[in-house]
């Protein structure tokens, strides 16, 4: 199953141009997407950044109608389903 467009989009615009001084998008991956942790940059530096970028990808995918888990939270699709879901990590 490959991962929707919109989800793509948000994750490579929020790391480019909110996270990018904590993490990078593994532009590798054809059907799945990974954001990494920079190794030049402190882990407790990572971790705090992590929370925000969390909060904010959370934000971008419900707005965009997409259900999504993250953790034990779990926010419906648009139409008020469960169908897969996000898992943001």
């Amino acid at each position: 199953m490959r991962v929707p467009g919109i989800c793509r989009v948000l994750l490579d615009d929020l790391v480019r141009d909110t996270y990018a001084d904590a993490m990078f998008v593994d532009g590798t991956k054809q059907v799945m997407a990974t954001v990494e942790a920079r190794t030049d940059v402190p882990n407790e530096h990572y971790r705090t950044r992590q929370r925000a970028f969390d909060a904010d990808l959370l934000a971008g995918l419900r707005a965009a109608g997409l259900g999504v888990r993250l953790g034990a939270a779990r926010f419906p699709d648009a139409q008020g389903g469960h169908r897969g879901g996000s898992t943001p990590r």
